[in-house]
């Protein structure tokens, strides 16, 4: 998803002077305020401004935003976040980057995570029935490997009896050949005798 690479890349160029301005707020505008407390949300934190300024100081808070695995939020965290977003419209990262670049980065992760969750929900019962079916193909292609093995052994089977009727016709008919050759020598060998006797 477009969106969600951008708004990770977003974050994952923050930095910590970015972040020391966000926290120098002793009184942060509307939009810099609603953004951090979304971001408190996916974190599990408090949604209160002192406590945003606290976990805004933890070293490794860029890096827990950064590394943050969207498959595993929970969805109530997510629930949560969607009613922050749902109940201010206008909270969008173009309106935050006014009041603080930072601030405007997180934003777009904020809304990068609904759309990926969302996404989400609808693309798992999909790729629930794919694996399903690949589930049953393979079952069904073993099947198939198994009919394809046993007709093989058939075919062979039906051509070793083929070579052999044939190997059994071409000697018949080499002893009927035989046969008749040696009729024809004994009819001979009458007449001969015959032609013999009487002289």
């Amino acid at each position: 998803m477009p969106a969600l690479k951008k708004a990770l890349d977003d974050v994952a160029n923050l930095d910590r002077a970015a972040i020391t301005v966000v926290k120098t707020f002793v009184s942060p505008p509307e939009a810099v305020k609603t953004t951090l407390e979304g971001v408190m949300i996916l974190l599990g934190e408090k949604v209160e401004w002192a406590n945003a300024k606290r976990v805004l100081s933890d070293i490794n808070f860029l890096k827990t935003v950064k590394e943050k695995d969207l498959d595993t939020i929970e969805k109530k965290k997510v629930t949560n976040l969607k009613k922050l977003l749902t109940a201010n419209p206008d909270l969008t990262p173009e309106d935050v980057s006014t009041k603080s670049e930072a601030a405007s980065k997180l934003c777009g992760w904020l809304h990068a995570v609904v759309l990926y969750t969302d996404v989400k929900v609808k693309v798992a019962p999909l790729e629930a029935q794919v694996k399903e079916m690949n589930e049953k193909l393979a079952v069904a292609n073993a099947a198939l490997k198994e009919k394809n093995d046993a007709l093989a052994i058939v075919v062979a089977q039906v051509k070793a009896l083929e070579d052999k009727y044939n190997k059994v016709v071409a000697e018949k008919e080499s002893l009927n050949q035989q046969f008749e050759t040696c009729n024809i020598r004994l009819k001979n060998s009458e007449k001969l005798s015959a032609c013999l006797s009487s002289e």
